[in-house]
């Protein structure tokens, strides 16, 4: 009886197909892992983003101008402000003005939030820039920024000696979320956005029709 048997060459290029079958493979399962990994950090950058958002506006819901001044731009003025990384306003809680702090910390990539005596860290490792502006629309229909906007420097109007009257006030909020798990290349989020407090607006509109 005849038996068959493998050649010494037949083996070699069934260890060389099995070799590249079993490359593609392991290929596929890495490109598999990194993509998975690329998609969780981006996934944790959208979580910590949106949990910023969230504290941002709720805060801005209670914001009103803190000035007893009777002209609408100038109370506008006396929202708040954002200087070296610290974006300020002030909030009512139990019929008082409380002062909040958002403060950008660059070395823990993270804001620390300053309420009423007590803080609380946010995006903590994944905060890489931060900034924002005040914005008012007057009745003269310019758009005035505090301080200048970065993105709209060179063209910033000037204020006249007899200020408009505010027709609107918003925030405009940019920040960058970076994360980068091991063994991965880094996800970067950039979030442009703007908050508009219907209390504080509400507050200013009544200033403006007092005095018609």
């Amino acid at each position: 009886m005849n038996r068959y048997a493998f050649s010494l060459v037949e083996m070699l290029v069934v260890i060389l197909i099995f070799t590249l079958l079993l490359y593609t493979v392991i290929n596929l399962l890495l490109a598999s892992s990194r993509q998975f990994s690329h998609l969780e950090e981006s996934v944790s950058c959208t979580v910590e983003a949106s949990n910023l958002i969230a504290f941002l506006r709720r805060d801005f819901e209670q914001c009103l101008a803190s000035s007893t001044s009777d002209q609408s731009f100038q109370m506008a003025r006396s929202v708040g402000s954002f200087t070296n990384g610290v974006l300020s306003f002030s909030a009512a809680e139990n019929n008082a003005l409380n002062l909040i702090e958002y403060d950008f910390d660059a070395q823990n990539k993270a804001i620390h939030r300053h309420f009423s005596g007590s803080s609380l860290w946010i995006a903590r490792g994944f905060l890489t820039s931060f900034s924002a502006t005040y914005q008012i629309l007057g009745d003269d229909e310019v758009i005035r920024s505090y301080p200048p906007d970065s993105e709209n420097i060179a063209s910033e109007p000037i204020l006249p000696d007899k200020p408009p009257q505010v027709l609107r006030i918003w925030i405009k909020i940019i920040f960058t979320m970076e994360y980068k798990a091991k063994g991965s290349s880094a996800v970067t989020q950039k979030y442009e956005f703007r908050i508009f407090p219907q209390r504080l607006n509400r507050q200013l509109r009544s200033i403006w029709y007092s005095h018609h």
